[in-house]
């Protein structure tokens, strides 16, 4: 059963807990603050145990989202909509007349307008301090007491539970809306279908088909170097299925396809950039690499869009990264994925390398101690071939990323070697 997280004050908690124990659907788990700040205690100390936040109306919902602890795919509020504020007017009416005018606030002025209109009750003074998003409590307790004190309402009707509770302390006929019963019931209904939803979507199949072209010497024969790129490559491709909680298949020597879902390529693509993993292997291994994402509800609906994908991919110059939804709809060029770092988004921007072998490179620095290298060393540091510590000491000069300070004779014999200073 799913966990629901119910933040708010402690009687909004209980009473929709109790609504939440009637439904028999979800595990209610109440969370009720006294401040407003507590949240994002509340929230970060239980983040790991939750699968929906559920709050008690706009305010505590808008502030959390406004911080974001919480985002509107994972949270939710009951509306208080007209059948919670009718329920409120019937309550004033019974229990206040006459009344020489009301004083409202959250609810927008249209919104009033219909319900009074409804009820006919279009001959009362009103005044509405509506609003959208999270205002400070203080801000509506104000507006209240000005329009008390300048005589333009007798009853005032608040949704917010500290401005009910100051205003209850001062003496004022205040009254608060609530969502009515049937309000959280139908809440409750539409986050349940909302996480059968996202489950439904995130169980859906996913195949990337990835086609590579090898360098034009590996094609040509099958030599000790070609065979060891080749399995290298075949490594990388089973650390990335393996990353995506999936399965490698080999289909061509030059084209596999990947089985996974579309909740485990979500966590993957949080781990690693796809866009990254193509730069990686042409750099390390001089493999250009092209992928089409398919989805589908079934193996073969995936399969047959992930070889649109890739057909679209395999004629696009910009990336090398299409996909294709469950309903054929196609997204792409996919972007490089942002880092957020002033530093390396420079060094991506001036150069062919990727932010993964920028970020070895410069752990190589660190772990030695050292900012000269010469391609012996780093091919030894990085597990590649020479030739290729020797073209990215290269592309890194073409940058900026390095620059060639001296030649170093070894001792004995051999040629002598380049000497590279990097991230000068």
């Amino acid at each position: 059963m799913d966990r629901l997280a119910i933040i708010g004050p402690i009687d909004s908690v209980a009473y929709i807990a109790g609504v939440c124990e009637q439904q028999n659907v979800f595990e209610p788990v109440p969370l009720p603050y006294s401040r407003i700040e507590e949240c994002r205690e509340l929230i970060l100390n239980n983040r790991h145990r939750i699968d929906f936040w559920l709050f008690s109306g706009p305010v505590p919902y808008s502030y959390c989202v406004e911080q974001e602890w919480v985002t509107a795919k994972n949270a939710a509020y009951p509306p208080l909509n007209g059948r919670g504020l009718t329920n409120v007017l019937f309550r004033v009416f019974r229990e206040r007349t006459p009344i020489a005018g009301i004083s409202f606030d959250t609810f927008l002025q249209n919104e009033i307008d219909e319900t009074m209109n409804e009820l006919h009750l279009t001959d009362i003074p009103i005044t509405t301090y509506g609003y959208v998003g999270y205002l400070d409590a203080s801000q509506i307790l104000a507006h209240h007491r000005t329009i008390w004190d300048a005589g333009k309402a007798d009853i005032i009707v608040t949704c917010i539970h500290s401005v009910y509770e100051e205003l209850r302390a001062q003496g004022l006929p205040v009254y608060r809306v609530s969502p009515p019963i049937s309000v959280l019931r139908q809440t409750l209904q539409i986050i349940e279908q909302r996480l059968k939803s996202e489950r439904y979507q995130l169980s859906s199949v996913v195949i990337m088909a990835i086609e590579v072209t090898y360098p034009v010497e590996s094609e040509q024969g099958f030599s000790n170097e070609s065979e060891k790129l080749r399995l290298q490559l075949y490594y990388d491709l089973l650390d990335l299925a393996e990353k995506a909680n999936g399965a490698l298949y080999p289909s061509t020597p030059n084209l596999f396809l990947l089985y996974t879902t579309c909740g485990e390529l979500a966590n993957l693509n949080q781990k690693l950039s796809l866009y990254e993993f193509l730069q990686n292997i042409k750099v390390m291994l001089s493999v250009e690499a092209k992928i089409g994402i398919g989805y589908g509800l079934n193996v073969h609906l995936a399969r047959k869009n992930g070889q649109a994908a890739l057909e679209h991919a395999k004629q696009s110059p910009v990336s090398g990264i299409f996909e294709v939804s469950e309903d054929g709809s196609l997204h792409g060029p996919l972007e490089p994925k942002k880092h957020g770092n002033d530093h390396w988004e420079s060094m991506i921007k001036e150069s062919s390398l990727s932010p993964m072998l920028l970020a070895r490179m410069e752990a190589f620095t660190k772990q030695y101690g050292v900012r000269e290298v010469t391609p012996q060393e780093l091919a030894r540091f990085l597990k590649m071939t020479e030739r290729n510590a020797r073209r990215i000491l290269q592309e890194m000069e073409h940058s900026g990323l390095a620059s060639h300070v001296r030649i170093e004779q070894p001792n004995g014999r051999g040629r002598p070697r380049k000497v590279y200073k990097l991230f000068h």
